[in-house]
């Protein structure tokens, strides 16, 4: 898709201005014309506390520095914001940040990949939201690809440079040290595990070697205080950990995917870690999530696992398997209405066997929902599996797929139930290859059969399903408007835009009290 005649918002304005939200919103960029890839990190919070949830995205910005020169900075990365109102996104403010921004720690450097991962939460207790960012490719002295987070702080002119924050496994009171490779901050996920008010970050570290062993894994967890996060006082957690299942073995991955939610209805934030290439006896690369608890003195580890083999699976694929990589992804949030959080998994390597013993479709991929209910036990009541191969579910399971590649939770109808939006970015829709497709399994008493699939060939979606469009990779949802539903946000990062290859683009849909979905917005870079 090639948008034209958009309208480009202002950087930032000291006040709040009279504009409708463009229906095709051209944000701020730098300029560069090559691959950005808008739309393969996406995360919501309200970062100016006017109580609009507001949009943040990590780009796979390429920097060209200085006037007239002819090299440019490769995935050095950028952050674009853009943020809600009553008309949607888009009203009256959209930032653009790069470690070359004012305030913002570091400086552009190739394969930085800044905004290759994103969360929000309110570190300092002030009411603003404040965006944590991953630059899990920073080089710090000669570690290369060692990783850092940078903290941007919300106040209500939005976020701001003044004020941010860097960590590093260099930075006082954080375990480790900068070592090549360790990509800190590949993950990233907020939540109060303490219940003091102000959010912990957790930072996942899947490529950290623990001792020996390479690439075992390792998160970090750094506590919220008045005046922001601080290394002092974080804890971090491997495989080797005192109370943790299991052990550290190359190439587990341990912190590859984080969510928090609240899963046992104590009033603390709970949070779920994925090794996806964790290896569950000699079945390699089976994947495996862990469970920990939060509580007064903060994130503590239980002996709860989740893998393919949890006896509560009552129809689906139970075997854990080579290659399955359950743990690609994982979300919570409250799909029944119980006020308990539950956990879904994505497996996108799961290979679908629907006749004798050879699978018929391989990496077709599938989701694990675990229900959580209030209970001192810290453990799923029940469980089931979802995939293209429900003949109820739209689409059917083919190679490659990797349905359950991206998750997300919200309520998108306004009934109180949290719905599950599903992506499956390689479907091919006809014979356009890896358009990407979406499912929204809506919430309720239960989530088996009311469902709706979605993609750039659907009726008044303004566009076209075209080949590594990857419809779907980015995923999140927020009131943007303030109507009491969530508006949905699909990335779609290998679209052209602006006559550019992998612009990219992120395309909102509102959802009605009656299920109904219509597209709203585009938004693209230029």
């Amino acid at each position: 898709m090639d948008v034209m005649n958009k309208l480009t918002l202002p950087v930032v304005l000291p006040f709040l201005l009279a504009l409708s939200a463009p229906a095709l919103a051209q944000l701020k960029g730098g300029g560069w014309s090559g691959p950005e890839e808008l739309g393969r990190v996406l995360v919501v919070g309200d970062f100016n506390g006017d109580g609009y949830m507001d949009q943040a995205m990590g780009i796979e910005e390429s920097m060209t520095p200085f006037a007239g020169t002819s090299y440019s900075f490769t995935k050095s990365g950028a952050v674009t914001v853009t943020y809600g109102s009553t008309n949607g996104l888009g009203k009256w403010l959209n930032q653009y940040w790069h470690q070359d921004s004012p305030g913002v720690p570091g400086v552009i450097e190739p394969t930085d990949r800044f905004g290759a991962s994103l969360a929000a939460g309110d570190f300092n207790g002030d009411g603003f939201h404040d965006l944590a960012i991953g630059v899990p490719g920073e080089d710090i002295g000669k570690a290369t690809d060692t990783g850092m987070v940078v903290v941007l702080y919300g106040s209500v002119l939005g976020l701001r440079g003044t004020g941010s924050q860097a960590f590093h496994q260099d930075t006082p009171g954080i375990a480790g040290i900068n070592e090549s490779y360790d990509q800190f901050g590949f993950s990233l996920a907020a939540g109060d595990f303490n219940n003091d008010g102000r959010d912990e970050l957790a930072i996942g570290s899947p490529c950290e070697d623990i001792g020996s062993t390479v690439n075992a894994g390792m998160i970090h967890v750094l506590s919220g205080s008045s005046s922001g996060l601080r290394g002092s006082g974080s804890k971090s957690f491997h495989q080797n950990s005192s109370g943790v299942p299991g052990y550290c073995e190359t190439y587990d991955m341990f912190g590859w995917a984080l969510a928090t939610g609240e899963l046992n209805g104590d009033g603390y934030d709970d949070l779920v870690i994925t090794a996806c290439t964790e290896s569950l006896g000699v079945t390699v690369a089976a994947g495996m999530a862990h469970m920990f608890k939060g509580s007064s003195g903060g994130l503590k580890s239980t002996q709860r696992t989740l893998s393919q083999t949890y006896r509560f699976v009552p129809m689906g694929d139970t075997d854990a398997e080579q290659g399955d990589h359950f743990g690609t992804s994982v979300a919570c949030g409250d799909l029944d209405g119980d006020g308990i959080d539950d956990v879904v998994i994505g497996s996108v390597g799961e290979d679908i066997q629907l006749t004798g013993f050879v699978s018929d479709y391989l990496d077709a991929g599938v989701i694990d929902i675990f229900m959580m209910k209030p209970s001192s036990t810290f453990a799923p009541q029940t469980s089931f599996q979802l995939g293209q191969f429900r003949s109820w579910i739209p689409g059917a399971s083919e190679h490659f797929d990797y349905f359950g590649g991206s998750l997300c939770i919200a309520d998108l109808d306004g009934d109180g139930a949290e719905d599950l939006i599903v992506g499956t970015r390689a479907e091919d829709i006809g014979s356009v290859s890896n358009a990407g497709m979406t499912h929204v399994f809506f919430g309720g008493s239960t989530i088996i059969g009311d469902v709706r699939s979605l993609h750039q060939n659907t009726p008044g979606v303004p566009d076209s399903s075209e080949s590594k469009d990857e419809f779907s990779e980015g995923l999140c949802a927020g009131d943007f408007n303030g109507d009491g539903r969530a508006e949905l946000a699909v990335g779609v990062p290998g679209e052209r835009a602006n006559g550019v290859l992998r612009a990219g683009a992120v395309q909102t849909f509102r959802i009605s009290s009656n299920r109904k979905i219509a597209w709203s917005q585009t938004l693209t870079v230029d």
